[in-house]
């Protein structure tokens, strides 16, 4: 495809294309520089520039290109709602490297990645949480993993994240606590199986037979 470089709609438009594609094409960037050279003020042109640099995970160059159409008068709305897409995408691929650092079995970094996410977004997202105690957990560190998922809990209860607190706790050989925090979960959702044979299997190994075998019986 072949850009006008003097014709600053056009290489917008395959700006915006391209960005939309998710891919990397070298001649936009040349097409870009081309057409800034002669349309410094050209606002469609410098929005373009904008998002392209955002989709390039470039976003110095993208904040440049905003700065520069702040200049030339542009709808404060426009601006605001680049400069929002921008960070939604840093955040994105702050989480993917958390992610990335998981899959790749370094799991305290991982976990050290998640709290950068959480920092960066100001947010503690209930499956970013989930997932981070994992990286804990895989890493040895069940006390952090616990930590993690019940300070989730005072914000919102979940059945599933108090199950995985009973089981942490049940792995890392804290029975009473497994079996308070199974029947916590056991006591909010009676139909929770795996809670009451969770508070079971924490009971027996607490020693406290009569306990378990009526957590079974529940079961």
């Amino acid at each position: 495809y072949q850009i006008a470089p003097d014709d600053p709609q056009a290489v917008a438009m395959y700006a915006y294309a391209v960005a939309r594609a998710g891919v990397n094409a070298p001649q936009t960037s040349q097409a870009l520089d081309t057409a800034l050279a002669t349309h410094r003020t050209d606002a469609g042109l410098l929005l373009a520039a904008a998002t392209y640099y955002t989709a390039q995970n470039d976003f110095a160059r993208a904040e440049q290109y905003l700065r520069q159409a702040e200049a030339t008068g542009t709808s404060p709305a426009e601006i605001a709602l680049r400069r929002d897409a921008m960070r939604q995408r840093e955040e994105q691929l702050a989480l993917e490297g958390a992610r990335d650092l998981y899959r790749a079995g370094q799991y305290q970094q991982a976990a050290s990645a998640y709290d950068s996410y959480f920092q960066q977004t100001g947010e503690t997202p209930r499956q970013a949480v989930r997932e981070q105690a994992a990286a804990f957990v895989n890493a040895g560190d069940y006390a952090s993993a616990i930590a993690a998922l019940e300070t989730l809990q005072r914000l919102e209860y979940g059945d599933d994240e108090q199950v995985l607190i009973a089981r942490y706790r049940y792995d890392s050989g804290d029975y009473a606590g497994a079996a308070e925090a199974a029947r916590i979960a056991s006591s909010r959702r009676p139909d929770r199986v795996d809670a009451r044979l969770l508070m079971g299997d924490a009971y027996r190994e607490a020693g406290q037979f009569e306990d378990a075998q009526v957590a079974y019986a529940g079961a």
